[in-house]
């Protein structure tokens, strides 16, 4: 407004490169997932040096060719911006080239270096600005699922619930649409919380884990089965494809040492099943049944069956191909050993031999409840172009998965279901629930409990149960007691939330 008060002096746009959602209180939301950005660092310095040399031995050349004058620019535009930011992680890495754009310059000689200057228009070129990106992540809906994970709620029986993880949690919630877009994945801790020193010495790893922030919808830190959420698969591919006849009763009993079993599996319930089908095998989630039905199983039938699910493979989230930034871990190695009949009876639980990722888990679920397995999305749109969606068929006989997804809606619906009476009903929520439960041992034994082991425990389903809109999956890192006692819970406390409901009405598709 004044310039002939400041002669000299020139006024400049300032760019700046930030989230849009950050809390006013705490971390950005979803923090962990979108990464954050750096100033220049010692490999980027040692690289500008680099670029600076080249930059004046172009200069120094009599004459240069095309190629070599378009180098120059761009060697300027990395060379005169030392302070510009850059991804370091997450989303903020991954999709770095798309949002940090170019640096512009304008390059002018004084007078005693006009004599052979270019036209001043090959020195000048104008910065390019990084894209937007839209992300598919719903602000409530994430914010939502971050609340519910740091202030957890238990079995509302004080006997049949860990407090020392609701006090501490780690663990995860996964929200996908059936088309594949990453409504929410929070993860806890969300801070940095070291572990007192009164648990020094406790059994477990949810201490350590305690003291790391990192994106646990995508990662596997450690050994992570992914339990009994794994069955409805197991059960799908068998009924489908070695044409295991779904009325043919098996028995869960005792075993020599007098807990319910099968060969050298126990069941979770000690006292067994009983006689039982496969439907109430899933309903009730029994061990022995599925340790028995495992042992049909080569172990080319256990890697085909993990690859038409996408266990093992990447989800789609890096939808750019392979870059750094936005870390994803596809528990690959699994079923690469050759498997003995005791592994069988494992795989088939989702034990010991089976891994997987909570993202890896839904986008395998959408599978289940619409026979088509989703590319996973984090962004929807680069700039003004989309990201496409894609998906491909699962190829399982109409009548099999339907036999399947009714099981896991009696997970809810029916008595005997080990979701049943928590809380998930319709009547509850307002919307219909089918789901899985899971629990997986970690085989570090719980101090004062004959035969209980530490675990990690897991909720997959889909809802409504029969007009599948979205699937979620929550996973419990590290807890003394079952998914029913644990993740079940989380899972209600996060689909009552308002958002879910106002998310379903207006967005789902559901009236």
């Amino acid at each position: 407004r004044h310039a002939d008060r400041f002669a000299g002096f020139s006024v400049q746009e300032s760019r700046r490169r930030e989230p849009v959602a950050v809390a006013p209180d705490g971390p950005t939301v979803a923090a962990a997932l979108v990464g954050a950005v750096r100033r220049t660092d010692a490999v980027r310095l040692h690289d500008q040096r680099k670029q600076a040399d080249e930059l004046r031995r172009l200069r120094r050349k009599g004459t240069r060719t095309r190629a070599e004058e378009e180098l120059m620019k761009e060697l300027v535009r990395e060379v005169y911006q030392p302070e510009e930011v850059y991804g370091g992680a997450g989303i903020e890495g991954y999709f770095d080239p798309e949002l940090r754009g170019r640096n512009g310059y304008r390059e002018r000689k004084g007078l005693g270096d006009r004599r052979g200057l270019r036209a001043r228009s090959e020195w000048a070129l104008p910065p390019v600005d990084g894209q937007d990106l839209t992300l598919t992540i719903d602000l409530d809906l994430q914010r939502a699922a971050e609340e519910v994970l740091e202030r957890p709620e238990g079995d509302p029986d004080p006997a049949e619930r860990d407090q020392a993880w609701l006090e501490t949690p780690v663990g995860a919630i996964a929200l996908v649409t059936v088309r594949g877009d990453v409504l929410a994945a929070a993860s806890v801790p969300r801070v940095i919380t070291p572990a007192r020193e009164a648990y020094a010495d406790a059994p477990g790893r949810r201490w350590r884990e305690r003291a790391i922030v990192r994106e646990r919808t995508l990662t596997i830190p450690d050994f992570q089965p992914l339990g009994s959420v794994f069955k409805p698969f197991v059960a799908l591919w068998a009924l489908d494809r070695f044409g295991h006849d779904p009325a043919e009763v098996w028995s869960c009993a005792a075993l020599p040492d007098g807990r319910a079993g099968w060969v050298d599996l126990h069941c979770w319930r000690p006292w067994g099943h009983g006689d039982v089908d496969l439907a109430g095998a899933l309903r009730g989630s029994c061990n022995a049944y599925f340790a028995r039905l495992g042992e049909l199983y080569t172990d080319e039938e256990y890697r085909r069956l993990l690859a038409a699910f996408g266990f093992g493979e990447p989800t789609g989230v890096k939808s750019f191909g392979r870059r750094p930034g936005l870390p994803e871990n596809t528990a690959s190695h699994v079923l690469r050993r050759n498997l003995t009949q005791a592994d069988r009876r494992k795989a088939a639980n989702g034990l010991a031999v089976i891994e997987g990722t909570p993202l890896q888990l839904a986008r395998a679920t959408v599978a289940l409840a619409t026979g088509r397995l989703p590319e996973l999305r984090l962004v929807r749109a680069v700039g003004e172009r989309d990201v496409p969606s894609r998906s491909r068929p699962v190829d399982f006989a109409p009548e099999h998965l339907e036999r399947v997804r009714a099981a896991l809606r009696a997970v809810v619906a029916e008595r005997g279901g080990t979701a049943h009476g928590k809380g998930l009903d319709e009547a509850s929520l307002g919307f219909s629930f089918a789901a899985k439960t899971g629990s997986a041992d970690l085989g570090v034994p719980i101090q004062g409990v004959e035969h209980g082991t530490r675990k990690h425990t897991w909720v997959s389903g889909w809802f409504p149960a029969r007009e599948p809109q979205a699937v979620l999956v929550v996973f419990v890192y590290d807890t003394t007691v079952t998914s029913s006692h644990s993740a079940v819970w989380v899972a209600r406390q996060f689909l009552a939330r308002p958002e879910v409901g106002e998310w379903l009405r207006t967005r789902g598709g559901v009236q």
